[in-house]
C-alpha cells in the first residue's frame, strides 16, 4: 500500500512539530486520525500497534528538522506482523519486504532529505549518484540545478534543467526553475519564454505565473506584471508572495488603494519575518507615497 508525494524517513511522524492529518485504512473501512506535536503524545508507533490498520493517503504539514542522516526506512510491528516502511521516488510504502535502497530512486530521495537540510555537497553527490544509474532520471536533473542555484551557480543549474525538460518536456516546474535560472543571468526574454512554456504546459501553475510576474517587475513593465500576478492570484489566492509584488507593482504606479488592500492581506497570511516589511510598505501606501523601484522582489 502506497502513501504517494510526501518525504519519509525513519522517525519521519516522530520529528514533526505541526498537525498532522492521517487516513489509517483497513480494507473499505477508513478512520482518520490528528496527530499533533507529538512530544505531549504517545508514539504514533505505540499508535499504529493498537490498530490493525494501514496507513494511506496522509495529507502532512510538518517541519523537516534535522533528518538529513535518518534512513529512509523504518520498521514497524503491526499487531505482531512485521511490516516494512520505506520510501521510494517520493513515494511512502508498507509492504512485507524490505525496499531495495540501491535505485536511482531511493538514492534521490537521499539526495531531497540532504537538500531540504541545506546540505548541498551532500544533495549533489546524491542525485548525481541517482543521474548515474538513470541519466534520463528528469526530476533529479531539475533537483540538481536546484542545488546549484542555491549555491548562486544559474549557468550550471540552467544545464540541468534544460536535461529536465529535454528528457520530460511537459515538466511545468523544471521549464519555470529554468526561467529562474536565466533570469539570474540577466536573460530576461529568454527566461520569460521558459515561464511561459511551463504556463502552457500547466496555465494552473501559480508558481509559473509568479516567476513570469517577476521578470516583469526586474524589466520595469509594471502594468504587464499587475496583469500577470492577478493571473497567479486567481490561480492561488493566498500567495503572500505575490501580494507583496502585487502591491508594490501598485505602488509605483501611484494606485495606492489597490497597494493597501493587496499589503493587508499578506499581512495576514505572510509569516513573522516578513511583518516589518510589510508594514513599511503598507504605511507607504496609507501615506500615498510612491516607491522608484521594486527592491522587495520576493522570488
Amino acid at each position: 500500500m502506497k502513501i504517494t508525494d510526501y518525504f519519509a524517513a525513519i522517525d519521519f511522524f516522530e520529528q514533526m512539530s505541526k498537525q498532522v492529518n492521517i487516513t489509517l485504512e483497513k480494507g473499505g473501512k477508513r478512520e482518520k486520525i490528528i496527530w499533533q506535536n507529538y512530544r505531549h503524545r504517545p508514539s504514533l508507533q505505540h499508535v499504529l500497534a493498537d490498530k490493525t490498520w494501514f496507513i494511506s493517503d496522509p495529507m502532512v504539514f510538518f517541519n523537516l528538522g534535522n533528518m538529513a542522516d535518518v534512513l529512509t526506512q523504518a520498521t514497524f510491528n503491526l499487531k505482531k506482523k512485521t511490516l516494512h516502511f520505506s520510501l521510494c521516488g517520493g513515494t511512502i510504502i508498507l509492504q512485507d519486504t524490505s525496499l531495495n535502497l540501491n535505485t536511482p530512486e531511493a538514492l534521490f530521495d537521499k539526495g531531497l532529505s540532504y537538500s531540504y537540510n541545506d546540505n548541498y555537497p551532500k544533495a549533489e553527490e546524491y542525485f548525481q549518484k541517482a543521474l548515474a544509474m538513470n541519466p534520463e532520471y528528469s526530476e533529479a536533473w531539475n533537483s540538481l540545478g536546484v542545488v546549484y542555484i542555491e549555491q548562486d551557480d544559474a549557468k550550471q543549474a540552467e544545464m540541468c534543467y534544460r536535461k529536465a525538460v529535454q528528457y520530460q518536456p511537459d515538466y511545468s516546474g523544471a521549464w519555470t526553475n529554468l526561467g529562474r535560472s536565466l533570469e539570474f543571468q540577466k536573460r530576461y526574454e529568454k527566461a520569460k519564454e521558459a515561464h511561459q512554456t511551463a504556463l502552457k504546459h500547466d496555465p494552473s501553475y501559480s508558481g509559473a505565473w509568479q516567476n513570469l510576474g517577476n521578470v516583469y517587475l526586474v524589466q520595469k513593465n509594471w502594468q504587464k506584471a499587475v496583469d500577470v500576478f492577478l493571473e497567479a492570484l486567481r490561480v492561488e489566492p493566498d500567495n503572500y508572495e505575490v501580494l507583496t509584488n502585487l502591491g508594490s507593482a501598485y505602488l509605483i504606479l501611484q494606485k495606492f488603494d489597490d497597494a493597501l488592500e493587496c499589503f493587508r492581506s499578506a499581512q495576514i497570511l505572510a509569516p513573522p519575518n516578513f511583518s516589518s516589511l510589510l508594514d513599511e510598505l503598507a504605511n507607504r501606501a496609507r501615506q500615498r507615497i510612491s516607491i522608484d523601484d521594486p527592491n522587495i522582489i520576493l522570488v
